[in-house]
């Protein structure tokens, strides 16, 4: 047998067909939790498939009932029996499919969708972006191609009508682009927002790139701050009593403090209910608040009564 190496054309063909074999392989679909693909997954590895091995629609459809196993195989098999569409097409058959196991993914459902298009608590500008992105692509994909109408018959000749539904695609594009850079500011939380539309930047990239600094900068500022605030915590606690009551700002500034008493030998300071940062709480009842704010040590005066934001002392002085 020859060896394939000695020849660098046939080396390069067996490279090629098993890299082709690697990015063309489908996997198995059971429609169930089990499956680590998701249907919208599925299609979108069919098509890229497609894009590689230049597969027609009948490739395209015979691998999506090649993939499909179990209840998902009835239901398929079901549907494209029964379908009153032309399931020969495969723009039919994914939007069949992408119906029963990508429901969120229909246009009526990703219109609905737009209402949850805000920024949510602790939720990354990229993430964010990333699902503003998926809304509008799927909208894209939804929309069924219409045709130029008579009058693009008339202005345009027949060898140019391929140019001029490439061009009224991308005028389409555009103005989605417009409109989804519009969403993706207005869904941005309150401190971006007012930074971006005050860059006034001219395309949804510009836009994201922009709010994605301005976030870094922000989460930076704040560390930073954190940071401070529990350094001049940590010069604090070496003047407390283990048993004095000590309120904490948030979890870090607790773990902070309980790392610093470790390192001298000392126990750690008890966990609150509650941090300030979050409505910090004591853990005995609330109908004795007002005795247990009286056993609180101000961290500025050192004087029992109140907290260190309530200290008038501290007010009076301009203090942290």
């Amino acid at each position: 047998m020859a060896n394939p190496a000695a020849n660098p054309d046939i080396a390069q063909l067996l490279k090629d067909h098993e890299m082709n074999k690697k990015t063309t392989q489908i996997p198995l679909f059971l429609g169930t939790d089990k499956d680590t693909s998701t249907g919208r997954d599925i299609i979108e590895k069919i098509e890229l498939a497609a894009g590689i091995a230049n597969w027609n629609d009948a490739r395209k459809i015979q691998e999506l009932r090649g993939c499909v196993r179990d209840q998902a195989k009835k239901r398929m098999d079901s549907i494209l029996d029964t379908c009153p569409e032309d399931m020969t097409v495969w723009a039919n058959v994914k939007q069949e499919f992408l119906v029963q196991y990508d429901p969120k993914g229909t246009a009526k459902a990703t219109c609905a969708g737009f209402t949850e298009l805000n920024q949510k608590h602790g939720e990354k500008v990229g993430d964010f972006y990333g699902r503003v992105n998926e809304h509008f692509r799927r909208l894209l994909e939804n929309r069924q191609p219409r045709h130029l109408g008579p009058l693009a018959t008339e202005v345009f000749p027949a060898a140019q009508m391929d140019a001029a539904r490439a061009l009224a695609t991308r005028a389409t594009k555009d103005m989605l682009e417009t409109i989804q850079q519009t969403v993706f500011t207005a869904g941005l939380n309150d401190q971006l927002r007012q930074k971006v539309m005050e860059a006034g930047k001219d395309t949804l990239y510009q836009a994201f790139r922009f709010a994605s600094d301005i976030e870094i900068y922000l989460a930076d500022k704040k560390a930073k701050a954190n940071a401070m605030r529990i350094n001049s915590v940590l010069d604090e606690e070496d003047n407390l009593d283990d048993n004095e009551e000590v309120e904490f700002e948030n979890e870090d500034e607790f773990n902070a403090v309980n790392a610093f008493r470790v390192r001298r030998g000392l126990p750690p300071r008890p966990r609150p209910q509650r941090f300030r940062s979050s409505g910090y709480r004591s853990n005995n009842n609330s109908s004795n608040g007002s005795q247990n704010k009286r056993d609180f040590r101000c961290r500025y005066c050192k004087k029992l009564g109140h907290n260190q934001t309530e200290c008038r002392k501290r007010i009076r002085e301009g203090g942290h």
